[in-house]
């Protein structure tokens, strides 16, 4: 009789739990303010560097960390010359809504602008629609001051589509008219690992 009533539990904690997930995954609870973070953020950086001298964070493959970045979170929220966050990517496991609304969640305690780089993970099992939503464009550039950030979308793990590249290419023109320019992606052009080649993209991107 107690391992029936055990059992009984059991299916119950189980249909709970997947009553649960159908309905995050249809409502994520991704509100008004979570959506075109970039847009919103990039406005924020703006409105928060008064001077040339400011100092920023690079971030990046937290896949929805827990202990680690909620300690990344504290470290830069307690640094006052911190103004804005760059994260390279990564940033959940994948696209799944209910990693994207713990993601988002977490980014609620960070008090300084987060401005992201689309990573492999972030667009999985075909999230680019839902990182649209969320952020905004998957490559994106905006003047601070006296320098000129450009973020570019190479979550292929491959190359610059044509169009990027071309895009690219403009955005480099207009960076001269900068002190410093700041180029970010996902995949390095040079990579540590010793299995990755990524000779052909090098080639494009000079």
């Amino acid at each position: 009789m107690l391992n029936l009533n055990k059992q009984k539990i059991f299916i119950l904690f189980i249909f709970q739990i997947g009553i649960i997930s159908i309905f995050k995954i249809s409502y994520p609870f991704i509100k008004d303010s979570d959506e075109n973070l970039i847009f919103q953020n990039t406005n924020l950086v703006k409105n928060n560097v008064t001077s040339d001298d400011y100092t920023f964070v690079v971030l990046g493959d937290n896949k929805n960390s827990i202990s680690t970045f909620n300690k990344i979170i504290q470290q830069i929220n307690n640094d006052n010359s911190v103004k804005f966050v760059i994260n390279t990517g990564d940033m959940v496991f994948d696209s799944n809504p209910i990693k994207y609304d713990f993601f988002l969640k977490q980014l609620k305690n960070l008090n300084k602008p987060m401005l992201p780089v689309v990573g492999n993970h972030d667009v999985a099992d075909g999230g680019v629609g839902r990182y649209i939503d969320i952020f905004g464009p998957l490559y994106y550039s905006f003047n601070l001051k006296n320098s000129y950030f450009i973020m570019l979308n190479n979550s292929n793990k491959e190359e610059l589509d044509p169009w990027q590249m071309n895009w690219l290419k403009d955005e480099l023109e207009k960076s001269k008219n900068y002190k410093y320019t700041f180029v970010f992606m996902h995949v390095p052009i040079y990579d540590p690992r010793k299995d990755i080649n990524n000779r052909a993209f090098i080639k494009k991107f000079i």
